[in-house]
């Protein structure tokens, strides 16, 4: 006999980039270095559209962050 489960997934929790460290900013795609240090030194954020600002945060970076960061 078998049994079947469901695990659900739980939801990553957003990383705040006015709050978070070098190390959690450079986990998220396309994050390395330079740019996790660029966000840092930009702080504070009021919107996450605050960090199009940033040099290097094209399009594509911000796409690829939109649903895994927040600013509160």
């Amino acid at each position: 006999q078998y049994h079947v489960f469901f695990i659900e997934r739980a939801e990553t929790p957003k990383i705040n980039v006015n709050t978070a460290t070098k190390v959690e900013l450079m986990t998220l795609p396309t994050i390395g270095e330079v740019k996790a240090q660029r966000i840092i030194e930009g702080r504070p954020y009021q919107r996450v559209a605050d960090l199009w600002r940033i040099e290097g945060m094209g399009q594509k970076t911000m796409m690829s962050l939109r649903d895994k960061i927040t600013v509160h």
